[in-house]
């Protein structure tokens, strides 16, 4: 299915009150069908790439330019579904290279939104913005200066260690809600004046306002009960002993073999 869309104006097909979404863009990624269908839900898929077509997502085809910064638009969508859902009442974003492997989604609607108004899985490898900061700084991942500024500007409002860390690769919501609203367009401007790692900003963004996030406790990373998480379109293509790498590495937190085999590799990284 394809489609043509101005802002505000999806017509919603279905009597559905709850929408997944994906959004691609600039070939980050290959649309992965859901492995199950709940038939309870809508499936769109916002996207540049007019070579991505689906029987079960509706894809959304976004006309952009090779100027567009391709990942500015991915966080649009991500961050603002209230502008296209309006006539939903509860949205699942996923990245692009989550696979839905479930067919009982509202289920996990259910539980994420039972008693929150936005739920995502925690982040499994960190629970502090700091300390993730520092990583990032160590990869060489965004930009340097932003993250230090962002950081001493955390500092200065007093904002607490190990105060939790959200992976944001899944993110349920009820995003008609003002609260949500509101701490959406503050992450969005929060990527605009530090770093445009949004995991940095999110839980601040969330303790400022006093926004309750559930903790969803199947997220990809940790659980193949209603996702799993696939690899990036650029990965598919790395050498088969990458991809090994890669996949053990991704899925260590779901089976204890790959959580060994994954200790047998850094270590091995440490000695390379």
């Amino acid at each position: 299915m394809s489609t043509k869309i101005k802002k505000n104006s999806i017509q919603k097909v279905s009597m559905r009150k709850r929408v997944v979404y994906t959004a691609i863009f600039g070939g980050y990624d290959n649309l992965i069908d859901p492995k199950e269908i709940d038939k309870s839900v809508d499936y769109i898929c916002f996207t540049d790439d007019k070579n991505i077509k689906s029987h079960i997502w509706n894809v959304i085809y976004i006309k952009t330019d090779e100027e567009s910064d391709k990942a500015k638009l991915n966080r649009h969508y991500k961050f603002f579904p209230h502008l296209y859902f309006s006539e939903y009442e509860e949205s699942l974003y996923l990245d692009g290279n989550i696979e839905i492997v479930s067919e009982r989604i509202s289920e996990a609607f259910d539980i994420a939104l039972n008693d929150s108004d936005i739920s995502i899985p925690r982040h499994t490898e960190r629970n502090c913005i700091y300390e993730e900061a520092n990583t990032c700084l160590e990869l060489g991942k965004g930009n340097s200066e932003k993250i230090k500024e962002q950081i001493e500007f955390y500092k200065n409002s007093d904002y607490p260690e190990n105060n939790g860390l959200f992976e944001n690769n899944v993110i349920f919501r009820k995003h008609n809600t003002q609260a949500i609203i509101k701490l959406m367009e503050e992450w969005h401007d929060a990527i605009s004046i530090f770093s445009a790692r949004d995991q940095l900003s999110l839980c601040f963004l969330m303790w400022k306002n006093s926004i309750y996030c559930k903790e969803f406790l199947w997220g990809p990373k940790k659980s193949n009960r209603f996702f799993k998480i696939r690899f990036h379109r650029a990965e598919i293509n790395n050498p088969l002993y990458k991809k090994i790498i890669l996949y053990i590495l991704l899925n260590k937190n779901i089976k204890w073999y790959y959580y060994t085999m994954s200790l047998i590799i850094n270590k091995l990284k440490r000695i390379v």
